[in-house]
């Protein structure tokens, strides 16, 4: 594992393009996975459960941290 990891936000749909929202009535994603499969699998098993609704995977590209 190179330290990536993946993360299934819900999204809307506008024209081409995700936008992500996290709005204050939903929950932010609070669950990482190991591999994108993983998360490509939940985001299909959300959509199952919530008709009409959107999920994008999220894959990490980059870490930042200062130094303490």
């Amino acid at each position: 594992m190179d330290g990536r990891f993946w993360m299934v936000v819900c999204a809307e749909l506008d024209g081409t393009r995700f936008q992500g929202h996290w709005l204050l009535e939903r929950r932010s994603p609070r669950v990482t996975y190991e591999t994108r499969e993983e998360a490509e699998n939940e985001a299909e098993r959300l959509a199952t459960q919530n008709p009409g609704e959107s999920f994008a995977v999220l894959e990490s590209v980059a870490f930042v941290a200062t130094k303490p």
